[in-house]
């Protein structure tokens, strides 16, 4: 049913994280995935495998080698969408398309069994581009 009056929403508290899986090290800046697999805990984060749902960006590192799942947390940039520019070769014609990521740096134009990560939104030279990162939008 449809809304007929304001509702008021309840927003979680606490910054963006995700549990970091066991035996999981990530560093600042990497890109992060929910993990689909079961060695270091389903749904749990690491850093982006191809093929898995795009988490954000690690804000700081996180070393829980020596951890079980859940033992620590991944600070994330994640939310609403944003914006960087990442090291991508890419045409003015290829403005509005999707960006996808083969691991926790690599960005490509190519769907195959990659994450999809974001939209390209400005081609600002031959090997640099501005992606609208869209996390756990698949």
């Amino acid at each position: 049913m449809s809304l007929s009056k304001d509702t008021q929403l309840t927003f979680a508290a606490g910054a963006n994280s995700i549990p970091a899986g066991a035996g999981v090290e990530v560093f600042k800046g990497s890109m992060i995935s929910v993990s689909a697999d079961s060695s270091i805990g389903v749904g749990y984060g690491n850093p982006l495998v191809a093929g898995e749902v795009f988490a954000g960006h690690a804000m700081e590192g996180c070393d829980n080698t020596d951890g079980d799942a859940g033992d620590l947390d991944i600070q994330l940039r994640c939310g609403a969408p944003y914006r960087l520019v990442v090291d991508l070769a890419a045409s003015q014609e290829s403005i509005g398309v999707a960006v996808y990521a083969s691991d926790d740096e690599t960005y490509t134009l190519t769907a195959g069994s990659n994450s999809k990560v974001g939209i390209l939104i400005r081609v600002r030279n031959a090997t640099q581009c501005e992606v609208l990162f869209q996390p756990f939008c698949t």
